[in-house]
């Protein structure tokens, strides 16, 4: 698929217009938004979508998300960060530039695919460590994890000077 026509799809989705974040959250339950994303999916024609992430210990991330289109394509969208510059003391664009319309798009669809995953570890705060993949099947409607997941356990670690 053109990237043309693949924006013009994105464009399609009321959640993926700029201010998709309220139009999201005012679904409510999580049935509700897990219907609308998959709906999202099969208007682009995705058949499944997978989102990998990892973290744990106050750190976590998605990398970005695999498509694979009832064509046969793949496709890969992931979500726009603006990292900081400590120089200029604000965030920026990595080359200075503002990213594409399909960019930011694609980006938005992220942000919704990688949403189960924000419910369950938000900013990944804890004494955990966690990695897998959430499954969006679109052809059988059927979502979920697919992770490794460890708890770390301290209570009998000694620590240097503790009884000092």
């Amino acid at each position: 698929m053109e990237d043309q026509q693949w924006s013009e799809l994105l464009g399609q989705s009321e959640y993926l217009a700029e201010d998709n974040e309220s139009a999201f959250k005012a679904l409510g339950s999580a049935d509700e938004k897990q219907k609308a994303i998959l709906a999202i999916l099969k208007l682009l024609s995705v058949s499944m979508a997978t989102v990998p992430f990892e973290g744990g210990n106050d750190e976590g991330y998605i990398e970005p998300v695999q498509l694979e289109l009832e064509s046969g394509d793949k496709r890969e969208v992931k979500v726009l960060y603006k990292p900081w510059d400590f120089t200029l003391r604000r965030a920026v664009w990595p080359d200075g530039q503002e990213p594409s319309e399909l960019a930011h798009r694609e980006s938005r669809l992220a942000e919704l695919l990688s949403y189960p995953i924000d419910v369950c570890y938000g900013s990944f705060a804890g004494e955990f460590s966690v990695h897998g993949e959430f499954i969006w099947n679109v052809e059988t409607g059927h979502t979920g994890f697919q992770q490794h997941y460890q708890v770390y356990q301290y209570d009998n670690e000694e620590w240097p000077g503790e009884d000092e």
